[in-house]
Parts: structure tokens; C-alpha cells; sequence
């Protein structure tokens, strides 16, 4: 007899956060991208873009969820990228993130 509901899957959380973590910026504190990305999780870095580097892609997709042996979820979330000749990367490439809980949570 199962006392507790299995967790949720959290593949849409995961790509909300992704896209909204991909928007944010550490300098702009008041931005609506960064207050969502610090709102869904707090302890989470900010990114603080380079002048010059790859555009954020229109969307993100939750590819793959994954629940692990503890319980604990971790969720691939992928978006397509720019060309980025000077590192070689001709046509389009993809970005791809891995989700996964913060150890001690």
C-alpha cells in the first residue's frame, strides 16, 4: 500500500525557469525575467551576459524528466542557438541545460 502520491513531474517548472533564467541578467535586479528566474529558485546564479555573445533562444523545450532513486527529479531542458562561427559552429546548434535539485533540498 503506497501512503504517499508520487511526485509531480516538473518538466514545465524546469522550462520556466530555463527561459527565464536565459533572459535574466545579475545587473538588472528589477527586471521581470530576473525576478521570475530568483522567484522560482532563490539560491540559483544569475547570469551575467558578455557583450558580444550568442542572442537567447526564442524558446526552450523540456526534452527529458528523469526521476532518481531518491525521489528527486532532474529534467534536460534544450532550445536551439545561433551560429557561432568564430567557435566553429556553422548553422544551428542546440543549448541544452540539466535541471536538477540543489543537494540538501
Amino acid at each position: 500500500m503506497r501512503t504517499t502520491a508520487p511526485a509531480a513531474d516538473p518538466a514545465g517548472y524546469a522550462q520556466l525557469f530555463v527561459s527565464a533564467w536565459l533572459r535574466s541578467n545579475a545587473a538588472e535586479a528589477t527586471s521581470a525575467q530576473t525576478r521570475r528566474a530568483q522567484s522560482l529558485a532563490p539560491d540559483s546564479q544569475l547570469p551575467n551576459p558578455v557583450a558580444g555573445a550568442h542572442t537567447t533562444p526564442q524558446s526552450v523545450t523540456a526534452v527529458r524528466s528523469t526521476q532518481r532513486g531518491d525521489g528527486a527529479w532532474s529534467v534536460t531542458v534544450a532550445g536551439p542557438s545561433e551560429a557561432v562561427p568564430s567557435v566553429g559552429l556553422i548553422g544551428c546548434s542546440v543549448m541544452a541545460f540539466l535541471v536538477t535539485p540543489q543537494r540538501g533540498r
